[in-house]
C-alpha cells in the first residue's frame, strides 16, 4: 500500500502541477490514450483524453464538473475516480476553457 510520502514523490518527479480550490499540487499529466467515438452518420473518429493523477488525500470531496487548472489550461473534472488502494485519483479532463 502507498503511502503519502511516496506517492508525492511520485507526483513530483515531472514538472506538472494542478491547481483545485485554490490549491496548487504536483500531479502527473497524461495525454497519450485516445477513445473511438461512432455514431450511425460517421466511420467514427478518434479523440484525445488527458487525465491527471493526484493524491486522493488532498482532494477528497472532488466530483465531475468541478474546475481544475492543470499547467495553467482550465478544465472541468471529467470521471473522477480512485486508484491504489483508493489513495491516488484518476481525473479525467474535459474539453480546455477558453
Amino acid at each position: 500500500m502507498a503511502q503519502d510520502a511516496d506517492i508525492d514523490l511520485m507526483l513530483a518527479d515531472g514538472e506538472d502541477t494542478a491547481t483545485i480550490g485554490g490549491v496548487t499540487v504536483a500531479c502527473q499529466l497524461w495525454t497519450q490514450d485516445q477513445i473511438q467515438a461512432k455514431d450511425a452518420n460517421s466511420g467514427g473518429h478518434s479523440l484525445g483524453m488527458s487525465y491527471i493523477l493526484l493524491r486522493a488525500s488532498l482532494f477528497p470531496d472532488l466530483a465531475q464538473g468541478d474546475p481544475i487548472t492543470v499547467n495553467g489550461v482550465q478544465y472541468r473534472a471529467g470521471l473522477v475516480s480512485r486508484v491504489q488502494d483508493g489513495k491516488i485519483l484518476h481525473v479525467w479532463l474535459g474539453v480546455p476553457n477558453g
